[in-house]
């Protein structure tokens, strides 16, 4: 069962890739940003942060879902701080969610989530302003590892 959650507006902290999903390019994008945020250590180099999640954030929205798009990986952070030099900084405005949960083998669970959402898509009255992947520590487990997906909606 979907939950619909408000959540207050808040800032992320990351870095980030414009990509789309036609031809399977956020993949390969999305991706590659997963890896530089590893190999670089983003994580322990983002200040201010308010939590350990890790967040994936879907946004600057030119159109619908095959259209491209800003991803952002990184962390939910204090209003007041600062992108340091080659990160971003969003401010990510208050909204409504529908809450999709991700289980099962990582990536591949998140990916076919997402999959479903999109084959959906015209039902669900997305507000195209934000969405966001939250990794917390159930992302990590690894007997039954879950990611949550925040979808925007009207």
């Amino acid at each position: 069962m979907m939950q619909t959650v408000a959540k207050a507006a808040f800032k992320v902290i990351g870095i980030a890739v414009e990509t789309t999903n036609k031809n399977m390019q956020a993949v390969q994008d999305i991706g590659a940003l997963w890896q530089r945020f590893s190999a670089e250590d983003i994580f322990n180099k983002i200040p201010g942060k308010l939590s350990q999640e890790i967040y994936e954030v879907f946004t600057n929205y030119t159109g619908r879902y095959t259209d491209p798009y800003l991803t952002i990986i990184g962390c939910m952070v204090e209003a007041s701080a600062v992108a340091p030099d080659g990160m971003v900084a969003k401010n990510i405005p208050a909204q409504t969610y529908h809450i999709y949960l991700a289980e099962g083998k990582m990536p591949e669970a998140v990916g076919a989530t997402w999959g479903q959402i999109w084959q959906n898509d015209a039902q669900l009255n997305r507000a195209y302003v934000a969405d966001f992947d939250v990794y917390g520590p159930q992302a990590h487990d690894p007997n039954h590892p879950v990611v949550e997906i925040f979808l925007g909606v009207q």
